[in-house]
């Protein structure tokens, strides 16, 4: 919560993106009225971000800290109409429409309604009118969901399809997720594998990503040039972000640069 406060809602392009579009509130859900509205929506973890209209009814959700440019990538789909209300109801309409499954399973992921993704996704699979891409992508969320399904712990299916997938730019969440699994593992030679392949393909500038990744090397003392380069990229993104300068700092110093 204090890292999306910190560093996400200050941004000026978040700020414009909120102030045009939403009327925007934060909520205690630990405290008085709070709990009755985390009770109602079903919110399980903070911080988790609701996109209600006048009606209280649940248009989407965004759970866990995203950057700005994250966050405002995660925004832009819900306003163009690809909100979980939308796709719900289009479903419900269409249920014979494998891409609106598809993109609705991945909603179902971030409300952690696993069972409901899961059936939507092996409906895909399942389905004789599937293209290959879209059995390819259900195929790749279902490995994402096994990881997530087992907090954690279940990385195998996770890496298998990463690695199945490895030159295209179709696993970026997935490589996400492993470089997490592989950097909370130390294991150095996988993390390095796993970010080239982020440096690569992610398509937005993502200054977490840079200053996770040089952060990691340079505390493995391993490519501390490089380390030092990935956080100055990270630093232009966000010159004031007080965990960059700080990453920047050990990089300096690591190469000698005191």
């Amino acid at each position: 919560v204090q890292r999306l406060v910190r560093e996400t809602y200050p941004n000026k392009d978040v700020a414009a993106l909120l102030n045009k579009n939403f009327i925007s509130l934060k909520i205690n859900a630990e405290k008085g009225e709070g709990k009755d509205i985390a009770k109602r929506y079903g919110v399980r973890g903070f911080p988790t971000l609701l996109i209600i209209d006048s009606k209280g009814e649940e248009l989407d959700r965004i759970s866990g800290f995203r950057p700005p440019d994250r966050f405002i990538s995660t925004i832009k789909p819900i306003l163009a109409g690809k909100s979980y209300g939308a796709l719900k109801k289009k479903a419900e309409k269409e249920p014979k429409n494998l891409e609106v499954a598809l993109e609705l399973g991945k909603k179902e992921e971030e409300r952690r309604q696993y069972p409901k993704a899961e059936a939507l996704y092996k409906r895909v699979l399942e389905s004789k009118d599937a293209t290959d891409a879209l059995r390819e992508n259900a195929e790749g969320r279902l490995a994402l969901l096994s990881f997530m399904k087992s907090r954690g712990r279940d990385i195998a299916g996770l890496h298998a399809y990463f690695d199945k997938k490895k030159d295209t730019a179709s696993v970026v969440d997935h490589a996400r997720l492993l470089m997490r699994a592989y950097q909370d593992g130390d294991e150095v030679a996988k993390v390095v594998a796993v970010g080239e392949y982020l440096i690569k393909h992610v398509k937005e500038p993502d200054a977490t990503l840079l200053n996770n990744y040089a952060w990691f090397l340079v505390t493995h003392d391993t490519k501390l040039k490089y380390a030092l380069e990935l956080a100055e990229k990270a630093l232009a993104l966000q010159p004031e972000a007080a965990f960059i300068l700080d990453t920047l700092g050990e990089c300096l110093f690591r190469n000698g640069k005191l």
